[in-house]
């Protein structure tokens, strides 16, 4: 009865060891409480609503099934994603490894046939003989520390980060695909519009060889247009260059050959969403795919620090063996051929140099320092919501000064060629007009292509969840939720 009550002693001990061994992660660490404070933050054409989470499927904000098509495909087939698939997957299978190593207990079998002759003394010699054996042998190590206990959170939250890592390479796929398409459709844009320039450009330049053939021009003035149309010429190849390479991107992206035809975009008929999400500090926290795996990875700092206290104390295994012996196969489970035994072994640290406890010292210092990378995580994410609220609204104040300005250079071409009409202009000036036509409404499309791309940027920012839909796409490749 004394031993059973130092048995039940020793293990309230244990259990409340194993409960103090790992040091926590504090809710109100997590999250720095200034947030991003950005509710000064307004658009005059979008409206943001303040509290609200982006939707799984964001990016079909953009009305336009062209784009969708393309995310749904790269999400299917982008290499990259696959390849973080199975590593998740991997993670997956060797948590189970460790958990069936650690909480269940070691059963093996054994058998053996030997051909033995025993030498015992002279005139005592046995054999030659068979000798038959076959046993099973029990192992389990008692975790009255929390090793055992500390590993298997420790490997559970490498595979949690390992999922969060997949959300975030989703994520940011799905980003990449929306600018790389926005910057191939703003380049062929202005590969359109510069070719226009450059037409109005070299027929202004016959216009002045003529007049300087006249003597109205000098061959400085012809020599000057001249420069002005080598110049709009020397941009095209590398306007071209930028298409080519944003094309090659987004097929990449899509897991596809470099030159698979892509749908032509047209940058002007991709609309601006009407209303934006502006998550919470707290929710972006707990949302954004890359926080999550810097929690994850704290908390499997944590779950290091347990297994390192734990290896300064004693650790019991216990054993038992069950075998039989026999000289014939025919006796070999005979009731007196049985051998049993049961055992338990007891290992305790007594002098390692301060190995032991340098090594907890080194993962308290490794807990330390996830939990900062968390905060920098956090930190690092509620900038990325400010610079995109940012930009959304300073980028919205340049379209609407690009979108004026183009309206008044298109009066301002009707009011010259309305001139040119009745003679009061030359052919010239109604050139020029149309040119800073062109220049006004190229600018316009540049500034539409950011303000879109700041779009993408703020829904990145804000994260999201996408569990069910990656589930889904995880059980076409095969992979364990």
């Amino acid at each position: 009865m004394r031993i059973s009550k130092v048995w039940g002693v020793l293990g309230v001990c244990a259990g409340l060891a194993a409960c103090s061994l790992s040091p926590s992660v504090v809710d109100d660490q997590k999250i720095p409480q200034q947030g991003y404070h950005m509710a000064e933050v307004s658009t005059n054409s979008q409206t943001l609503q303040w509290g609200q989470d982006p939707a799984q499927a964001w990016w079909k904000a953009f009305a336009s099934p062209a784009l969708d098509q393309e995310v749904e495909l790269a999400l299917k087939n982008n290499p990259g994603l696959d390849a973080q698939r199975y590593a998740l997957q991997q993670q997956q299978e060797l948590y189970g490894a460790t958990r069936g190593s650690l909480l269940f207990p070691s059963v093996s079998a054994n058998a053996s046939a030997n051909r033995e002759k025993i030498f015992l003394g002279p005139g005592l010699i046995f054999g030659p003989l068979n000798l038959y054996n076959a046993g099973i042998n029990v192992s389990y190590g008692l975790d009255l520390f929390g090793a055992s206990r500390n590993t298997l959170k420790a490997a559970l939250a490498q595979v949690d980060s390992e999922r969060y890592s997949l959300m975030a390479s989703r994520q940011m796929l799905v980003a990449n695909v929306l600018t790389a398409n926005f910057s191939a459709a703003y380049a062929q844009s202005a590969i359109t519009t510069t070719q226009q320039i450059l037409k109005d450009q070299e027929q202004q330049l016959e216009i002045m060889k003529a007049r300087r053939a006249s003597g109205a021009l000098s061959d400085a003035d012809v020599a000057a247009q001249e420069l002005v149309v080598d110049n709009t010429r020397a941009s095209l190849p590398e306007l071209e260059k930028s298409r080519v390479q944003a094309e090659h991107q987004v097929n990449a992206l899509l897991g596809r050959s470099p030159d698979d035809p892509l749908q032509n975009l047209d940058l002007s008929a991709i609309p601006m969403p009407d209303h934006l999400p502006v998550s919470l500090p707290s929710t972006v926290a707990k949302q954004r795919p890359d926080v999550e795996a810097a929690e994850a990875l704290w908390r499997a700092a944590a779950a290091q620090v347990g297994v390192a206290s734990a290896n300064l104390y004693p650790q019991i295994r216990l054993t038992a063996d069950y075998s039989s012996y026999a000289v014939t196969p025919s006796k070999l489970f005979a009731a007196n051929s049985m051998v049993w035994g049961l055992g338990a072994g007891l290992t305790a640290p007594i002098f390692d140099g301060g190995a032991l406890r340098a090594e907890k010292r080194a993962s308290e210092q490794a807990f330390n320092a996830a939990g900062a990378t968390y905060r920098q995580t956090i930190i690092k994410a509620f900038q990325n919501v400010a610079d995109a609220l940012t930009a959304l609204q300073q980028d919205e104040a340049t379209e609407m000064a690009r979108k004026q300005a183009a309206q008044a250079a298109d009066i301002s071409l009707q009011l010259t060629q309305q001139s040119y009409d009745v003679g009061a202009q030359p052919l010239a000036n109604v050139l020029l007009a149309e040119q800073q036509v062109e220049n006004a409404h190229l600018a316009s499309v540049a500034a539409h292509a950011a303000r879109l791309a700041d779009c993408v940027a703020l829904y990145q920012a804000l994260g999201g969840r996408w569990d069910q839909i990656e589930s889904e796409n995880q059980a076409k490749k095969g992979v364990k939720p």
